[in-house]
């Protein structure tokens, strides 16, 4: 799922941050984003559900949101 995913998110971010003056998004970014611990829930279910456990047990959670990116969603072809 990272290596579909992070060319769209990183385009995305430069998008974003060219308005912003913040430098080019790089992989490494992405890659901590997604690793334990990390602010990026970007994968299969399973994936999505450790993850937010995860948030839950570190931070205490009672209560979780998220924002869907749906600009680049996959086509067939």
């Amino acid at each position: 799922m990272g290596e579909y995913y992070y060319p769209l998110y990183a385009a995305q971010m430069d998008r974003v941050g060219r308005s912003r003056g913040w430098p080019p998004y790089q992989r490494a970014q992405f890659d901590r984003g997604r690793a334990k611990g990390g602010h990026l829930i970007i994968g299969d279910v399973n994936e999505s559900v450790d993850k937010i456990l995860e948030l839950h047990d570190l931070f205490g959670l009672t209560r979780f949101s998220a924002h869907m990116d749906v600009g680049a969603p996959r086509t067939n072809g």
